[in-house]
């Protein structure tokens, strides 16, 4: 039996983000009401709410862990012509030219074609899990998602955990965690464009360097680690899913978004693109962070 979801029919601000803006506040109150019923008890619903578009947070209590509701609707994913010109015009506004140039021939044809992504309302962790969620698990479930390999590491911030991957399928695999899972790539750009029409997650203006990036809809540390997504690595989005589901291959290489702050101290090499919104990566012999996500 397939697990509940949130009725579309009975709340379709949610599914919407133009509606959900100009919705009345109760109206978007029910909807993420009906979601955490629909969640069960574990989930606990915030009053509190966030930047423009009034996003609603809840509470995992297994680990005291705040989520973000974001509500569905459609986007272009991947990079379009005019932010590939925009994307030029602040490099040399900048001076950073041969830099931006060098990130398109490398990276530009893995971004395209870019195209219309619909998807299901969701939500998606505040953070990164950190040392600290995972310290308020039980023993068993710490040598559980550990193992025999010892494939974990303490991150950038001495906080966030980075994993392998074999790591990150014991993590949600284990009891407090099973109704969590990693976002798809296409949910991960939809919330890093929930913020802003613009290059980065916060806006155009180019960062200095890693400033632990809040946005206002709540995340943290947006794009600051390598986060993981659900899909697996493609040259391009040439056949890409439209709903926003994932993508597997036979190969099983992930992609992997963000991850400014690991090149830090930057060389000016233009190590900022990784916080580009629509910069993607696969990850092949590295470590990332977990980002969780619950499906509606």
């Amino acid at each position: 039996m397939s697990a509940p979801t949130l009725s579309q029919r009975s709340h379709p601000v949610a599914f919407d983000k133009t509606r959900w803006a100009n919705a009345a506040d109760e109206t978007r109150a029910e909807a993420v009401e009906a979601a955490c019923a629909v969640l069960g008890r574990r989930w606990r619903l915030d009053k509190t709410t966030r930047g423009p578009l009034s996003i609603r947070q809840l509470n995992y209590k297994p680990l005291a862990k705040r989520f973000f509701f974001i509500p569905g609707g459609s986007f272009t994913m991947g990079m379009s012509e005019a932010e590939r010109e925009k994307l030029l015009e602040l490099g040399a506004r900048v001076g950073e030219s041969d830099n931006v140039e060098a990130y398109l021939d490398r990276h530009q044809a893995s971004m395209r074609p870019a195209h219309t992504v619909r998807l299901r309302p969701f939500l998606m962790a505040e953070s990164p899990i950190r040392k600290m969620d995972i310290d308020r698990l039980a023993t068993k479930w710490w040598d559980h998602i550990v193992g025999q390999n010892r494939d974990l590491r303490v991150g950038w911030d001495r906080s966030v955990v980075n994993m392998a991957p074999s790591a990150v399928r014991r993590l949600l695999s284990c009891g407090p965690l099973a109704p969590l899972r990693l976002p798809t790539e296409a949910e991960w750009e939809y919330a890093a464009r929930l913020d802003s029409n613009g290059l980065f997650p916060w806006g155009s203006d180019l960062p200095t360097e890693p400033a632990g990036n809040d946005l206002s809809s709540g995340m943290r540390w947006f794009g600051d680690a390598p986060e993981y997504c659900q899909d697996h690595w493609h040259d391009n989005y040439e056949g890409a899913p439209t709903d926003g589901s994932s993508w597997p291959a036979d190969h099983g290489v992930h992609i992997v978004r963000g991850g400014a702050a690991e090149f830090w101290p930057w060389q000016a090499c233009g190590e900022w693109a990784s916080y580009l919104v629509f910069t993607r990566f696969s990850l092949a012999q590295t470590y990332a962070v977990v980002r969780p996500t619950v499906p509606l």
